[in-house]
């Protein structure tokens, strides 16, 4: 497991009062998320940062969303998948 901590753009859909990832473009390149495996948040002072573990075309990726700023990024990057679905 490494830690990445890049920032990303998110591709999101908002509907009924939840925030859903759709993609992201990281490194010059466009994932396709294709499962939401889990979603936490936590405060950290006056931000609520909000959690996603997401896979992609077999990878998963940590994102966040730090609420206060609207910023975007990737904490980590697992390639077994079969540990996390």
């Amino acid at each position: 497991m490494g830690q990445l901590k890049k920032f990303v753009k998110v591709a999101v859909i908002f509907k009924a009062g939840k925030i859903t990832p759709v993609w992201f473009e990281w490194n010059n390149n466009k994932y396709l998320i294709d499962k939401i495996t889990y979603r936490w948040e936590e405060r950290k002072g006056r931000s609520q940062i909000l959690y996603f573990a997401v896979i992609s075309n077999g990878e998963l990726y940590q994102l966040q969303l730090d609420t206060e700023n609207f910023v975007w990024d990737i904490k980590h990057e697992i390639t077994a998948k079969e540990d996390f679905v």
